[in-house]
């Protein structure tokens, strides 16, 4: 089954495993499915106030799919989800794969929602090897923390509904074995 949307960060998204809806009373205690591609659309890069970390994620390329993906999950965030657990799900953006995820679960918010992950291979840093994900947004407000073995990275990004959101980006190392 696919789902397309006509307009919105999300294009659309592709259930390969049948996605099934277990009712609690007369709403959705948990849909659920096997295997998934979630596809977003091209985004422009958008002019944010980066910290200094951030400025040097600048060189490597790393700002913009990162920001991309605030801007994203601070909109979708606006629209109410019901309990979701995905076992894989693959993430594309503009047909190229952003990451894969495996056991993601998506949790309604009083005011938007969280996803998490506790393993996601993330293309552009496949040299740091899998890592895990947990990530709050709302629609002024989204924060990542994705922590591989041998480093931690967190991006907070505020007043996403601003003209120049601010976006700082932190790094930490991480436990050794």
């Amino acid at each position: 089954m696919r789902c397309e949307t006509l307009e919105g960060p999300l294009q659309f998204v592709h259930f390969h495993t049948p996605l099934y809806v277990d009712l609690e009373g007369w709403g959705v205690g948990l849909a659920h499915t096997e295997s998934l591609t979630i596809a977003f659309r091209p985004q422009p890069h958008r002019a944010v106030d980066l910290n200094t970390l951030g400025d040097m994620t600048k060189f490597a390329g790393f700002d913009e799919p990162a920001v991309e993906m605030l801007f994203d999950s601070a909109r979708m965030s606006e629209q109410k989800v019901p309990p979701f657990l995905a076992r894989r799900a693959k993430v594309l953006r503009a047909g190229e794969t952003i990451s894969t995820l495996r056991d993601m679960r998506v949790s309604p918010l009083l005011t938007g929602m969280s996803v998490s992950a506790p393993s996601i291979h993330v293309s552009q840093a496949a040299a740091l090897g899998d890592a895990s994900l947990k990530m709050t947004s709302t629609p002024d407000r989204v924060a990542v923390e994705v922590r591989f073995q041998s480093m931690s990275a967190k991006v907070t990004a505020e007043h996403m509904r601003s003209k120049r959101p601010k976006v700082a980006f932190e790094v930490t190392p991480g436990q050794r074995p």
